[in-house]
């Protein structure tokens, strides 16, 4: 039996001794050490600094479209919707 047949239970019926049987076995697990370890233990955050921004033309360098300002992309959204909406 696993966890996910607990909600079939009708404690009414004779299951009800295979729970508790089944919640004595969790209650004397040995555990030394959590299963997993929260990200924020290992890393630690980076300060919030102002720093300065790379040069527009080292930005758009390798940049297939764009008009010195932004980037250019297609209207995907809108294709999207135009040919689902059928």
């Amino acid at each position: 039996m696993d966890l996910t047949q607990l909600n079939k239970f009708d404690f009414k019926d004779d299951k009800f001794d295979e729970l508790v049987k089944f919640v004595s076995k969790i209650k004397d697990a040995k555990v030394d050490e959590p299963a997993h370890i929260p990200m924020t233990q290992l890393m630690g955050l980076r300060s919030d600094r102002v720093e300065p921004s790379l040069p527009r033309d080292k930005v758009f360098m390798n940049a297939p479209n764009h008009n010195g300002e932004y980037f250019i992309v297609p209207k995907v959204v809108e294709k999207w919707i135009l040919t689902n909406n059928q």
